[in-house]
């Protein structure tokens, strides 16, 4: 942090020095050393805590010029780095900090004076926007009024809109009011604070209401706002906060909804537009249905729905979206049907169960099916495809649960790893214990790097005295692929009060003291411990 302080210093003495030749006046400058608590201050604010900043901005008022450059400097350096979000973070955190006016009469202080001292114009409206957050509302109103005309300063000006002095929302409300001095970015860039001025209580809904009115017909006057190479380059808040502006004003055409929808892939805000678009915009039901054929599930869902609101029944065709590839799609379906016609699911997925779309009619028999349905579903276990395969196992695990237990355990071991990976989350999900023997000679024979995790996963769940001593024996040179903090966990995470066998902490004990087992001192005398309370018991 050094280098940090130096050019700080080296910055505000050179300035200092031009500007003596300049004006002709003559400023003390001590070195900046001598101030041990500014200089803690800058040092603590470059790590990132900012609860200094204040004390910094203060530093501003002082007699001492290089005091007053370094404040200066170290604000508008900092201030540079944040983003929006930091920004809105640092308005609410700033002023609990410190009331800031133990020995400063904030009242007093004049913008033009601190403009003067601080000599550039680039590092003090830094200073002024960080002065809209301070806690003495004199103050505010005065940088309020110092950044009225500056552009790129209105995301600071717009949070003063919930400011809970009236003057201050008052002068914020005028120079907020000026928004054709904004560039296209600028008004992109200011949605956000604006959503969350939107929220305060504090502001009076016909002049934000006749704001937004104004940014909506700035945007208008920007052609290609709504274009996949300018929107990509924002976050989804800032996306979301453009799209909510724009559909609560009725400023996007249906090209445009549909444009959006077309890159879009953040699933919130494609319902958050279709739902939207469909509901403020009164579309009559054509329209709709060529929503419901939507790539996005997101949209297809909020068509469907639509549709039955406005119709209020289902329509020829619907049940085809029974074998939709959405879990989404085919629940929202299945309760319209059955709440409109009383319509038997069950018997339409098994009747398709051979069709084009058997893999997601499998799926959808799993959901709708009885516990008997398992057996219709067993020759699907055989097929080359795993998603296929896959599929079954996910339904034979909703229809039968632990009944197939050992079909899960078949497919630990098959050569397609989507498959292995079903099977596993069969087992973990409906808490299958196989036994600790079981699993650890099917690790032993296995070569599959992800089977052997699983398989370690699958043995430390088992009852701890019976995993303990397979554990132990994986701790060997030979199995240097073994996460040996997994072991560990095995070994510790349990209570005492299980009970063992005299057999089996004899083999335990034995294990123990086998010299071909690498066993760490501190998990052997963990185990050591626990075999010994037991045996006091």
């Amino acid at each position: 942090m050094f280098s940090k302080f130096a050019e700080i210093i080296n910055r505000a003495v050179e300035d200092l020095r031009r500007r003596n030749l300049d004006t002709g006046k003559t400023y003390e400058v001590r070195s900046f050393y001598e101030d041990e608590r500014l200089a803690k201050a800058v040092a603590e604010l470059y790590e990132g805590c900012d609860s200094w900043l204040p004390y910094i901005y203060s530093c501003l008022t002082s007699d001492n010029m290089i005091h007053v450059a370094i404040a200066a400097n170290t604000v508008a350096d900092y201030m540079k780095t944040l983003n929006i979000k930091k920004v809105m973070q640092l308005d609410d955190r700033f002023r609990s900090y410190t009331s800031m006016e133990y020995f400063i009469n904030w009242k007093t202080v004049s913008p033009s004076d601190l403009k003067n001292e601080i000599g550039y114009e680039a590092e003090y409206l830094w200073v002024m926007r960080l002065g809209t957050f301070h806690p003495n509302g004199y103050y505010r109103e005065k940088c309020i009024n110092e950044l009225s005309s500056d552009s790129a300063s209105y995301i600071y000006l717009l949070l003063r809109l919930k400011d809970w002095v009236p003057e201050v929302r008052n002068a914020a409300m005028k120079a907020c009011s000026n928004v054709t001095m904004l560039s296209p970015g600028e008004v992109i860039t200011c949605l956000v604070p604006l959503e969350k001025v939107r929220r305060s209580w504090r502001v009076v809904d016909y002049y934000l209401n006749d704001l937004e009115r104004k940014i909506t017909d700035r945007i208008d006057e920007f052609p290609g706002v709504i274009s996949k190479d300018l929107l990509c380059r924002y976050d989804e808040k800032t996306r979301m906060a453009l799209y909510r502006l724009l559909l609560d004003h009725k400023k996007l055409s249906r090209d445009e909804v549909c444009n959006i929808l077309s890159f879009e892939k953040y699933y919130p805000i494609l319902r958050y537009v279709i739902k939207t678009y469909i509901e403020q915009y009164d579309l009559p039901v054509e329209e709709i249905d060529e929503f419901i054929n939507h790539r996005s599930v997101a949209v297809q869902r909020c068509a469907i729905e639509k549709k039955f609101a406005v119709t209020g029944r289902t329509w020829d065709g619907i049940e085809e979206k029974l074998l939709s590839p959405s879990l989404n799609i085919r629940e929202i379906v299945r309760y319209y049907l059955i709440k409109d016609r009383n319509f038997d699911c069950r018997a339409y997925y098994i009747a398709h169960l051979d069709g084009d779309k058997n893999r997601y009619c499998i799926l959808g028999l799993g959901e709708a099916g009885k516990p008997e349905d398992a057996e219709l579903l067993m020759k699907y276990l055989e097929s080359e495809d795993a998603c296929i395969v896959r599929n079954t196992l996910r339904s034979l695990a909703r229809l039968s649960g632990k009944d197939c237990s050992e079909i899960y355990w078949r497919f630990l071991t098959d050569e397609r790893l989507s498959v292995v990976r079903q099977a596993y989350e069969n087992i973990t999900g409906l808490k299958i214990r196989y036994g600790a023997k079981r699993i650890y000679e099917l690790l032993e024979k296995t070569d599959s790097e992800l089977l052997r995790k699983k398989l370690l996963n699958l043995l430390v769940n088992e009852s701890y005295w019976d995993r303990v001593p397979y554990i132990l024996m994986l701790y060997t040179p030979q199995k240097g692929d073994i996460p040996y903090g997994k072991l560990e966990d095995g070994i510790r995470s349990s209570t005492v009060y299980s009970s063992v066998s005299e057999a089996q902490a004899v083999w335990i004990e034995e294990i123990l003291e086998d010299k071909q087992y690498r066993i760490p001192e501190n998990i052997a005398r963990n185990v050591r411990n626990k075999l010994s309370y037991l045996r006091k018991g």
